[in-house]
């Protein structure tokens, strides 16, 4: 739908549990959360996208990119 709308660029996901790298969506995985404020500085994101199907996991994650990406 982002890339539908063609307002937005995806320029890669983070994920725990996928190595960097692979491909997701015709899109690099490009690390974990851990990785996230690296990745801010490296792609000067503009905003995020958290699509997680668990409430809890999306919450604890939104709040440690909140920390991450100031």
């Amino acid at each position: 739908l982002l890339r539908a709308e063609g307002l937005h660029e995806i320029v890669g996901w983070v994920d725990a549990k996928r190595p960097p790298g692979e491909r997701l969506l015709d899109s690099p995985v490009l690390g974990s959360d851990a990785d996230a404020g690296r990745l801010s500085q490296e792609h000067d994101l503009q905003g995020v996208v958290v699509a997680l199907g668990d409430n809890a996991a999306r919450a604890s994650s939104v709040q440690a990119l909140s920390q991450a990406v100031p």
